[in-house]
């Protein structure tokens, strides 16, 4: 799947940040391959499928509470896999929590892990 990612906004109530995703910059790791390309409106980051963007230093993110997350995106050549469009996972370690995943079949889901995966 390729998709067209145009904004990451995470807030919290004391924090509030926003990630145009419009070309990579500092604040952000790309793992794989991640193009700016037109968007909507102005530019937007480009992702092949196996490619992921991760905020430098985000595990600090909404460490004491609550969160508020936004993302646009637009996946343009569906390719009959599952995808993930946000989360917060850190796999390495095997914490995983949530994600918003987009379907073999298009559709979103969400998914919550408390003990087990709830969809």
């Amino acid at each position: 799947m390729k998709s067209l990612f145009a904004l990451l906004l995470i807030t919290t109530p004391a924090f509030a940040e926003v990630w145009p995703l419009d070309a990579v910059s500092p604040s952000l790791i790309v793992h794989g391959i991640a193009k700016p390309a037109a968007g909507v409106a102005g530019q937007s980051l480009v992702l092949n499928g196996d490619s992921i963007i991760e905020l430098k230093d985000s595990s600090a993110l909404a460490a004491d509470g609550g969160f508020t997350v936004s993302v646009w995106f637009n996946p343009y050549a569906l390719e009959g896999s599952q995808q993930m469009i946000v989360g917060k996972n850190r796999y390495a370690l095997n914490q995983r929590q949530w994600g918003v995943i987009l379907e073999p079949d298009g559709r979103l889901k969400a998914y919550l892990h408390q003990g087990s995966w709830s969809t």
